[in-house]
């Protein structure tokens, strides 16, 4: 069955069918939860409260296939709400759970360099500002376009793009200093071989 057809079952209350819709949508639903409150018990209550959201609102949604737009806005709306509650503690623990200290600290080739980076890129990505680091998490992780993005926030293009602008450059240069340091040492060790 197509994500038309099951919208479509959904709005007529179909249960079967918004149980296919909720483990279609769950895990990027989820996902995205997560990276931006930075905390999974955070994370689930934000995706059940979308889910609850849905399943109330389901019938109201005039066209099937602006479902997507309309269920990540759900999503965002919940994480933004909930994540600001918790403003002060989540980004502590977060930097708690994921303190890498100083990756690099000398020129020898460190195997978990690369790991250490992407868990330094996440704790990175959670010192953004919501609106900034959301853009990020809709374009890089649920693949969504500027002008679907633009949608699910309810902002112009422009203003998708100019968050997108100023979160990379934001992460490039918190993140420059690493990856120098790293691409030091991989070739120190292919001078080695």
């Amino acid at each position: 069955m197509q994500l038309n057809d099951i919208v479509n079952h959904c709005r007529m209350g179909d249960l079967e069918c918004f149980e296919e819709l909720y483990k279609l949508y769950y895990n990027k639903a989820y996902g995205t939860a997560y990276i931006i409150s930075g905390q999974k018990n955070i994370a689930e209550d934000i995706v059940q409260e979308a889910f609850i959201i849905c399943y109330r609102s389901i019938k109201h949604i005039k066209n099937p296939q602006t479902f997507n737009t309309w269920f990540y806005r759900i999503v965002v709306r919940a994480s933004w709400r909930i994540t600001k509650k918790q403003k002060n503690s989540y980004v502590e623990s977060f930097s708690a759970n994921l303190d890498c200290g100083d990756p690099v600290k000398s020129n020898e080739y460190n195997p978990f360099d690369l790991i250490t980076g992407k868990l330094l890129i996440r704790q990175k990505i959670q010192t953004l500002k919501l609106p900034l680091k959301t853009v990020l998490i809709l374009y890089y992780y649920n693949d969504m376009s500027v002008k679907e993005i633009s949608k699910v926030l309810d902002c112009f293009e422009g203003t998708v793009k100019s968050r997108l602008f100023k979160a990379r450059k934001i992460l490039k240069k918190e993140l420059s200093s690493y990856y120098e340091d790293v691409g030091k040492s991989l070739d120190l060790m292919e001078g080695e071989a």
